[in-house]
């Protein structure tokens, strides 16, 4: 399988670079890809066509810091694939839209990353750095599709759930409250007028004493427990 690597970053330090494998089947589809993170000095990007065989050697060969799997169809199968190679590289997946079962499925199978094909050249771009920089991104339509099913299973909060609310300082919650409000770290930083590293370190605790995994998994218990009721003081 040919491979196509484009280095836009030769006068920055290596270890300052992030290289990323786009994985699309549609060549147009790859080089809009390309094109979009060609203005990024920090980025060094390498096609790769899913059609043919070898994306997993592809993967070992550029050893990519984030994997973008693209496509209009099927995309769930391309997720599956690369994640039964067990790498440890994030990824994020882009398509023309995302069903509930799909966005759930994906994020099961440790998709970092959950984007829409249409969205602005700047969100997409930013969707990349979240997730390159061991964030979570998901685009407004699959955060409906998670509160969504949240909100379909959601009860009466029991006592472990208060409890856990409870042990969370008065910043914490509102960092929790912005993350259910879909805000970024930056975005949090600046509303409370902290730096991001304060935020990340807020965050960290919240996960800590909730007993949860990541960023998403704190949505979902914030719709789930009741909890985004509360606004943010």
């Amino acid at each position: 399988m040919a491979i196509r690597g484009i280095d836009h970053a030769a006068q920055r330090r290596k270890n300052d670079i992030k290289r990323i494998i786009i994985l699309d089947r549609n060549e147009l589809s790859r080089a809009g890809f390309t094109s979009l993170i060609a203005g990024e000095l920090d980025i060094r990007a390498t096609e790769a066509d899913f059609s043919h065989m070898g994306v997993e050697a592809a993967i070992r060969q550029t050893d990519p810091d984030l994997i973008i799997i693209a496509g209009d169809d099927h995309v769930l199968d391309k997720v599956e694939r690369v994640a039964s190679t067990a790498t440890l590289a994030p990824i994020v997946a882009f398509t023309h839209r995302w069903d509930r079962e799909d966005a759930m499925s994906a994020l099961r199978l440790g998709v970092r990353g959950l984007g829409v094909k249409s969205q602005s050249k700047d969100t997409i771009i930013a969707a990349i750095h979240t997730v390159a920089a061991g964030g979570t991104y998901l685009s407004p339509c699959v955060a409906d599709c998670i509160i969504d099913a949240a909100l379909d299973r959601m009860s009466s909060p029991n006592a472990e759930t208060l409890a856990k609310i409870a042990a969370l300082t008065d910043q914490e919650r509102r960092v929790l409250t912005f993350l259910a409000n879909g805000m970024t770290t930056a975005d949090i930083a600046r509303e409370l007028i902290v730096s991001s590293a304060t935020v990340k370190s807020h965050i960290s605790h919240i996960l800590q004493k909730l007993e949860l995994q990541d960023r998403v998994q704190a949505v979902v218990f914030a719709y789930k427990s009741g909890f985004v009721a509360e606004s943010p003081a």
